[in-house]
């Protein structure tokens, strides 16, 4: 519903819903994405509350299908490997002080 500043309301547009026969048949692709496949059956297109499409609700946050744990773990990892590296350099650049120290004495 769009609100104009004359106080008047109206109708601009309807929220489309899709429904398969078989979902647990949809081909997942890249991100959150789904195809259709021959064991999901083609799509049952319509507004909310048509065709088995469900109901729609305002206001509440959908839950991630993000890997919580292993995305965490993952990171946790990288930093390990990155303070790992950090002491690499700060060994190879106190022994090439030393070579330089030892050269110019």
């Amino acid at each position: 519903m769009a609100e104009f500043d004359n106080g008047d309301t109206q109708l601009i547009g309807k929220v489309a819903l899709s429904n398969f026969a078989n979902v647990d048949g949809l081909n997942a692709v890249d991100g959150q994405a789904y195809t259709a496949t021959a064991n999901s059956g083609s799509a049952k297109t319509g507004v909310v509350g048509e065709n088995g499409t469900g109901t729609l609700s305002v206001g509440y946050v959908e839950s991630s299908t993000t890997d919580l744990t292993s995305d965490l773990s993952s990171l946790i990892v990288a930093q390990e490997a990155y303070s790992a590296n950090t002491k690499v350099v700060t060994t190879a650049d106190e022994l090439l002080q030393t070579t330089i120290a030892m050269k110019q004495s």
